[in-house]
């Protein structure tokens, strides 16, 4: 409560960055009823309310037990446990509870590390533990984003979406606000993400391996990797491999200069690159994801 939190509550933005949220400070020790929340939050791009709680230690019961209560009292729509250690009951509790409630609540299990390269001091290192399957859920429409930042994002996703839906038989809504979009590919575990970095000023087009299981998604990553000449050579490019060892999930892709700030221009031609790119990736990828599912046994 003395240096962790009020850290946390500073650094809001890098934890934003990891889960693709333009996380913005609303209070500290929150009152909720009786008891304190670590930190209320809103998501600016949703207008949602964002309850986060926070330990330096393991999860623990009390924590679990807390951060329910702190959600249920200050009626959170995403709803984030940081914390050192997360324990695979804790885990599955967060995974239970996004597969049992409706699309308009979200939990995250997030662990926080610490790296140093070199000579320099130590970094944070934000790593997902628990989270919505796909990252897809959407916020009802009761919860209208009325923040600029939402907007901006809304008038971005909707001519490119609306272009996936009728050229590439996507049947998705067109009314996102957030920085990024998930959509299938043809394999469960495994989903085609376009997104801003919002903190590097990058856009992205990438697969994100997210399975419920971190050592299969390295297996599945491992046997991926082993075609990467082919599937560069069909793709006509470089791809970045990320295996992402302190993460649950792994990720390969590409990125690109680029801001949702940018002019109407430069937003136009990211939508055509972002485009291009999510086509070529379901078309060029499918057969290697398949082979590589038949290969692996379930997670």
């Amino acid at each position: 409560a003395d240096n962790f939190t009020p850290w946390l509550a500073d650094n809001l933005d890098q934890l934003g960055d990891e889960l693709g949220m333009e996380l913005e400070l609303v209070g500290r020790e929150a009152a909720v009823g009786s008891f304190k929340l670590d930190i209320l939050a809103h998501e600016t791009g949703r207008n949602a309310v964002v309850a986060i709680e926070n330990q330096v230690e393991s999860t623990d019961h009390t924590h679990l037990g807390q951060l329910l209560t702190y959600a249920a009292g200050s009626k959170a729509d995403i709803v984030i446990w940081v914390t050192a250690d997360f324990r695979d009951e804790h885990r599955a509790a967060l995974d239970w509870l996004n597969q049992r409630t409706e699309d308009s609540l979200e939990f995250y299990g997030v662990e926080i590390g610490a790296v140093k390269i070199g000579g320099s001091g130590p970094a944070p290192l934000f790593r997902l533990a628990a989270f919505p399957n796909s990252w897809s859920k959407r916020v009802p429409s009761s919860i209208q984003p009325t923040s600029e930042k939402g907007e901006q994002y809304r008038t971005y996703w909707e001519p490119l979406l609306e272009r996936l839906n009728r050229e590439d038989g996507w049947s998705v809504r067109t009314d996102n606000t957030t920085s990024w979009f998930s959509a299938g590919s043809g394999i469960s575990e495994v989903w085609r993400n376009m997104s801003f970095y919002v903190r590097r000023g990058e856009g992205a087009v990438e697969l994100s391996l997210q399975g419920p299981n971190k050592e299969w998604n390295k297996s599945f990553f491992d046997l991926l990797r082993e075609s990467r000449g082919d599937i560069e050579a069909e793709l006509g490019t470089q791809l970045r491999w990320e295996r992402l060892d302190d993460n649950i999930t792994s990720r390969v892709g590409l990125r690109r200069d680029g801001s949702i700030d940018s002019g109407p221009a430069e937003l136009d031609d990211i939508r055509a690159w972002m485009f291009d790119n999510v086509v070529k990736f379901k078309q060029v990828f499918r057969p290697y994801l398949r082979e590589v599912r038949e290969r692996l046994p379930q997670p």
